[in-house]
């Protein structure tokens, strides 16, 4: 947001409305944000698989978020009922733990709109920071000889949240290792069987629709937000300049498909059947076009 009003503020446009279309104040009434940002709110709380939204603060980790908002609401109150601060310096920790509590869902109240789940970057951190300076409230309640259990407790917490982020972070790298090696190989054989029925490198690929990849192992393997997901599984959002992108990076010499060629490409792509079985391919050597229908 800031780097949107600097490039603003200095003259600087976009050529592109991937952030401009986010935000919807102003574009919309204002009660329809305001449901928008409470049904985002609900459906990141919560989790609705039925509306196509993905959750990452649902069931235990939510369970912790709120946790954390109870021990500073109960701090508050020990410190008013102890009067062992200042009414100033207690409303100044209330509005640092609001301010910090609601960081999270800055981005949707600032935009209206439908948030990815990869700029939640600050609920971890919020979570993190939360954890850290309660921690410390709590041990001021322990005597000296009560605080290497307090200790204890505090570390066993720490590498539970910890292994937990560490299992889930090494479950999407490994998925998305295996898909790029599944991909490479995908993509190989559709380059060499191209070769093999007269195409010559160099030349246009065109894929048309795309090919789900559901992982039968869901204990092993995780998807999530764009990682663990093959190329051939995103073609309708990224079009063909990514696979296009994925083809090149692995070594194989193609080419990026021209407008006339993709609309000659939607169209034969009906005679054609889908990947990987059949006569999924067609190969047009005058126009240096490789059409490959994916389903």
């Amino acid at each position: 947001m800031v780097s949107r009003e600097l490039r603003y503020f200095n003259g600087v446009f976009e050529n592109s409305d991937y952030l401009s279309h986010q935000f919807y104040w102003g574009k919309r009434p204002i009660l329809e944000n305001v449901i928008q940002i409470g049904k985002y709110v609900r459906n990141l709380i919560f989790h609705d698989p039925e509306a196509g939204t993905q959750s990452a603060m649902h069931s235990h980790v939510w369970m912790l978020y709120g946790l954390e908002i109870v021990v500073a609401l109960m701090h508050s109150i020990i410190a008013l009922i102890r009067k062992r601060a200042y009414e100033k310096k207690i409303a100044f920790n209330n509005l640092m733990c609001f301010c910090i509590f609601i960081s999270p869902f800055l981005l949707e109240l600032a935009t209206a709109g439908n948030i990815v789940i990869r700029s939640l970057f600050s609920y971890p951190l919020t979570l993190a920071f939360m954890a850290v300076v309660e921690l410390n409230w709590m041990r001021a309640f322990f005597s000296d000889e009560k605080k290497a259990v307090f200790q204890v407790i505090s570390f066993c917490l720490v590498a539970a949240a910890a292994g937990k982020e560490m299992t889930v972070t090494s479950r999407l790298l490994y998925t998305d290792n295996k898909t790029m090696e599944e991909d490479y190989e995908a993509l190989g054989r559709i380059y060499y069987t191209a070769l093999q029925q007269g195409a010559r490198e160099g030349d246009a690929f065109c894929f048309v629709g795309w090919k789900d990849q559901p992982r039968g192992d869901k204990i092993t393997y995780m998807e999530d937000e764009v990682i663990g997901y093959s190329y051939l599984e995103t073609i309708p959002l990224t079009k063909n300049e990514k696979i296009i992108d994925a083809m090149t990076a692995f070594g194989f010499n193609v080419s990026y498909p021209t407008e006339e060629q993709e609309t000659e490409a939607s169209e034969v792509a009906k005679n054609l059947d889908a990947y990987p079985v059949g006569n999924y391919f067609y190969v047009d050597s005058e126009q240096h076009l490789i059409v490959v229908n994916l389903g």
